[in-house]
């Protein structure tokens, strides 16, 4: 992969023709960014080659694009949505065109080729493609083996490849990427029941165990043998806060019981105890943020005065 067919350009202006959107590019040489289009036959494949650089992308809402980097020679850190995924030669890198990216180029020298696709193209859902992209494909089995040696031999050979050569060659490549992203959106659809389950073994021991102060985060994690990281990440694929979620299901116990005629003699502060708020102040305020109004408010409100 010897490039000697490229195009040289100021690097931030060449790293937004690839990526689009902002692009800021530090620590790195103009002479040693090097950019080869291969030409049409409806993919905007690119090869390219750096040296020491660090680039960073602002995007576009709304692109709908996974981004796919060969590395040929060196070796690249993609840094996206808190991940890290780490890539030498011969592995393949996929990012999410919607997220901002951090790419970190280390070596002397690395060559990569950068495929995008739209989601479209890809057959994927918006859910699928954000669990395609930020990951790192390897050599396991199924069509990712097939891509990657497919690719490995187009960067071996590229200086031999004209646009001519590319353009009927291009739509097999994206037919082949395709084929492999499908394949890991089904995996990774496997493992998203796997934790869906584990999310709702959590919550349901966690709705037996309302009224323990002692339940949170990591009486959760600890209960059933997982990092607190991996809870924190199970409640995030549903948009939700572990703790949050914990107060927010107490909250609901108290305004059931504060609305409720047979427990009009318990006091506002023992029922908040009874469901894990053991400071009266803390439990007020975390009742008025939930639902605008005090706990002595409510049971205002909802009783019939004789039973206040």
């Amino acid at each position: 992969m010897h490039f000697e067919s490229v195009v040289v350009d100021a690097p931030p202006l060449e790293w937004e023709r690839l990526l689009g959107g902002r692009v800021t590019v530090a620590h790195a040489d103009p002479a040693d960014q090097r950019f080869r289009p291969l030409g049409p036959g409806g993919v905007n494949a690119t090869a390219l080659s750096t040296g020491p650089a660090t680039v960073r992308h602002t995007p576009v809402p709304g692109t709908g694009i996974v981004d796919f980097w060969y590395v040929a020679e060196g070796s690249v850190l993609a840094v996206q949505d808190g991940r890290s995924i780490a890539a030498q030669a011969g592995d393949l890198v996929s990012t999410d065109r919607n997220q901002a990216l951090k790419l970190r180029f280390t070596r002397p020298s690395t060559k990569a080729l950068h495929v995008p696709l739209t989601v479209r193209r890809l057959g994927l859902t918006p859910v699928e493609a954000r669990a395609v992209a930020g990951r790192r494909w390897t050599r396991d089995k199924g069509p990712a083996t097939l891509l990657l040696s497919v690719l490995g031999g187009l960067a071996a050979s590229i200086d031999e490849c004209d646009d001519a050569a590319f353009q009927p060659f291009a739509h097999h490549l994206t037919d082949l990427i395709a084929c492999a992203a499908a394949e890991a959106a089904r995996s990774h659809g496997g493992d998203r029941e796997v934790r869906t389950a584990m999310l709702k073994r959590i919550q349901g021991y966690a709705k037996l165990h309302l009224d323990d102060p002692s339940l949170d985060l990591a009486s959760l994690a600890r209960q059933h043998g997982v990092s607190v990281r991996y809870v924190q990440k199970l409640f995030q694929e549903h948009g939700l806060s572990p703790t949050k979620w914990i107060r927010r299901e107490r909250l609901s116990r108290c305004l059931a019981d504060l609305q409720d005629p047979h427990k009009s003699g318990v006091s506002v502060a023992m029922i908040g105890r009874c469901w894990g708020f053991l400071t009266p102040s803390y439990f007020t305020r975390a009742f008025r943020q939930e639902y605008g109004l005090t706990p002595r408010q409510i049971r205002a409100a909802t009783q019939p005065e004789g039973a206040r």
